[in-house]
């Protein structure tokens, strides 16, 4: 099964596209930025059938999915972490991957959702060093620890390192004025099991190109996971709170 997307090349928002450097107004309308075209590298036929419109990508699903007796309604889940490449070289516009959407059946997932607290925040930033941080909470596997938690790459990983299913961006919790309440992550239509979870402030530095370590001996940036969080349980139809660290109560609970 495929999704075709219309490839674009220059900045058109009549076709596909990324608005990148936007930021949010009073109203949280997007506001800014620049528009920048959007393409995928697949192309060809999906079971024998292509598009019929021209210069179109192909999406499609790599991985099995469960179709129940009945109604079935599913969510296509766009990993744009691991997915989506930015301009690089003579390029001018965004790539998607074309592995990185997936379906998933609604009756099969739940959400975790929590708030990082800035004891945690703050001591990665320290151990990072630098100015510059993105803070994000990688979702692993059950049972991945610490030093398992490796970055998105299109490589395999070494040892007993484990890449990520998908990752969440942390972003500022505020009032109806305007007032900073915390920060916090959701990850929605999480297929119901049991996971793993990583703390970084390092997420602009996970090239899924290449491989990020903490220590890098080329001209690569670091990356790596500070913190985590140990048997997080999602329930169908449930969203499980989970907060970093677990015992962290947030000023608005």
């Amino acid at each position: 099964m495929c999704i075709y997307m219309q490839n674009n090349e220059i900045s058109d928002t009549d076709s596909s596209y990324v608005l990148s450097g936007a930021s949010k107004d009073d109203s949280g309308e997007y506001v800014g930025g620049v528009v920048e075209g959007l393409v995928t590298n697949s192309n060809g036929s999906c079971g024998g059938e292509g598009a019929d419109e021209d210069n179109t990508g192909r999406l499609f699903f790599n991985k099995a999915f469960t179709i129940a007796a009945g109604n079935n309604a599913f969510v296509a889940e766009f990993n744009l972490s691991k997915g989506l490449q930015a301009p690089h070289g003579n390029k001018e516009y965004w790539t998607l991957k074309p592995t990185s959407v997936q379906l998933v059946n609604n009756a099969e997932v739940g959400a975790i959702a929590g708030q990082i607290s800035p004891e945690t925040m703050a001591t990665c930033e320290t151990n990072a060093g630098g100015s510059e941080f993105s803070p994000a909470v990688y979702l692993y596997p059950s049972d991945t620890v610490l030093d398992d938690m490796a970055d998105f790459r299109s490589g395999a990983n070494v040892l007993t390192q484990v890449a990520p299913i998908t990752s969440a961006r942390v972003n500022p919790i505020e009032d109806a004025e305007g007032n900073n309440l915390g920060y916090g992550y959701e990850f929605g239509f999480v297929v119901a099991d049991t996971y793993s979870l990583g703390y970084t402030c390092l997420a602009q530095n996970d090239d899924p190109e290449i491989a990020n370590i903490r220590e890098p001996e080329d001209d690569t940036l670091p990356f790596f996971i500070d913190s985590a969080e140990q048997d997080v349980t999602v329930i169908i139809d449930e969203t499980t709170t989970r907060h970093f660290p677990e015992s962290f109560v947030p000023s608005d609970s």
